[in-house]
């Protein structure tokens, strides 16, 4: 797993060691939602897949995002 980011106001992509999620319940269970309903969506489209926007799935548009690249 490779983790990549961005600081505020900057297109230079970072390299991260290890991410913290400072989120509520009702946020965390979002995510775990996402991630898995982005699982079946990898599965069912192994060689197609490109990548899915934790913010598409929430339906907002706004920072942060969490988005997820097949390797």
């Amino acid at each position: 797993m490779n983790i990549y980011g961005y600081k505020p106001e900057d297109d230079n992509i970072l390299t991260l060691e290890e991410v913290t999620l400072h989120v509520s319940i009702d946020e965390l269970e979002k995510i775990a939602a996402f991630i898995n309903n982005t699982l079946d969506i990898m599965k069912k489209n192994e060689d197609s897949f490109g990548h899915e926007h934790f913010n598409d799935y929430v339906k907002k548009n706004d920072k942060p995002d969490i988005i997820i690249v097949k390797r």
